[in-house]
């Protein structure tokens, strides 16, 4: 028999089930589109937002039918001029905020940001400087991020595996989380005894 302990690590993509997260959208100048990916099926889902209007700097306030960690896009339509997109979320009654990632665009470091202060219906305020685009282009910019997580609320649990050798079985790595909420779309490493692993018939490495 082989008994023996492994370690986790929790890596970016956890999702907690059942959460409305309290958003700000910046984009300059107009939100056209706004959706969820699943990168696991290659889906998008659109989300509602309120339609403000070209309105440049006016923020977008949301509740985003969306579960912490969750990998969200959004359509920012710049009229001309510089132009930037990001947001700050509500996690846990802290400020979370962010500018977004855009492909094959790059931040300008030497143009001041724009202050942004938003009022969330909770009274808490949030500042956030975002930084603009190198290019100013017209068209539609596509921003990217995952809804942050509060991982403080999450634990691991100690567990032991006792197995017969050269032995094939399937572990639920779920087992060895502990929280409050559900938690869906784990994305672990074994750094502990890891060589004993196989995902879809190939060796695990130590962070995978």
């Amino acid at each position: 028999m082989l008994t023996m302990d492994i370690i986790l690590i929790l890596l970016n993509y956890l999702g907690l089930s059942f959460q409305k997260v309290p958003t700000f959208i910046f984009c300059d100048d107009h939100l056209e589109k706004i959706y969820e990916y699943d990168k696991n099926t290659h889906s998008y889902k659109t989300l509602p937002y309120i339609d403000k209007g070209n309105l440049c700097y006016d923020p977008d306030y949301l509740d985003l039918d969306v579960e912490p960690g969750a990998f969200i896009k959004f359509h920012c339509l710049n009229t001309g001029g510089p132009t930037l997109g990001g947001a700050c979320f509500l996690i846990n009654y802290q400020c979370r905020c962010y500018d977004f990632d855009i492909n094959g665009k790059s931040i300008n470091d030497e143009k001041d940001p724009y202050p942004y202060s938003v009022r969330f219906n909770t009274g808490l305020v949030c500042s956030h400087k975002a930084k603009y685009l190198q290019q100013e282009e017209e068209g539609i910019h596509v921003y990217y991020h995952n809804v942050p997580l509060d991982v403080n609320q999450i634990t691991c649990k100690p567990k032991n595996i006792t197995a017969p050798t050269n032995i094939e079985g399937s572990l639920n790595f779920s087992e060895f989380i502990v929280s409050s909420f559900n938690i869906k779309n784990l994305n672990i490493g074994v750094i502990k005894n890891n060589k004993y692993f196989t995902f879809n018939s190939l060796p695990i490495s130590e962070y995978d």
